[in-house]
């Protein structure tokens, strides 16, 4: 196998240039959005000398892309609930599961994901849920367990929005915007969150 260094040069088709053209082999960061939208820096890459445009990646850099791809996949959060929430998140899903996959079967995992990431995202969604706060329905013990796969950017994103709300742990986030899927989808039925939820359910089919 050829292990090219920083430096060297050769000749590769350039997807910009659409043609054969010179390259340099350098590090460059590497942007890729499937199936994580991410970034992976110090990437050796070929780059052409007319665009300055990565024109191909050699074998020897696909393991450090893995990498990326596994980090910007996700962080495992683990977190305590109380065991009503955890019943709400289950009964939310299994409402929505009903009207996309025509069986309630409940999917617990993308529908908290897909809150998280609405936390994160949507300024007004983040207010209704740091309105909950001092809602009893988000109190109580941590009795129950919850695991879920958070992409590294959502993660990082709902940690800033958490602070800017004053809230100190992902548990409360956790806690809060459960209670807001009980008053959003269970009580105002709200259009525009059940479909974003409902298309959560339908892509784990």
């Amino acid at each position: 196998m050829k292990i090219w260094k920083r430096g060297d040069e050769s000749r590769a088709i350039c997807p910009t240039c659409e043609r054969r053209t010179d390259v340099v082999f350098a590090e460059r960061t590497v942007e890729i959005e499937e199936p994580v939208p991410h970034s992976v820096e110090n990437v050796l890459v070929a780059v052409c000398r007319e665009c300055d445009a990565i024109a191909m990646v050699p074998h020897q850099s696909t393991p450090r892309l893995k990498e990326g791809l596994a980090k910007a996949a996700g962080e495992t959060v683990n977190t305590r609930i109380p065991g009503h929430l955890k019943d709400i998140l289950f009964l939310v899903s299994e409402v929505l599961a009903s009207d996309v996959l025509g069986v309630g079967r409940p999917h617990p995992a993308p529908v908290l994901r897909t809150l998280l990431y609405e936390f994160s995202k949507d300024g007004a969604f983040a207010e209704r849920v740091r309105k909950h706060i001092d809602d009893p329905l988000a109190g109580g013990p941590g009795d129950q367990d919850i695991s879920i796969k958070v992409p590294a950017r959502v993660l990082s994103a709902v940690d800033s929005t958490a602070k800017r709300m004053g809230m100190n742990s992902r548990a409360e986030v956790v806690k809060r915007v459960i209670a807001t899927a009980k008053e959003d989808i269970l009580d105002r039925h709200d259009k525009v969150l059940e479909e974003q939820l409902r298309g959560a359910l339908v892509a784990v089919g």
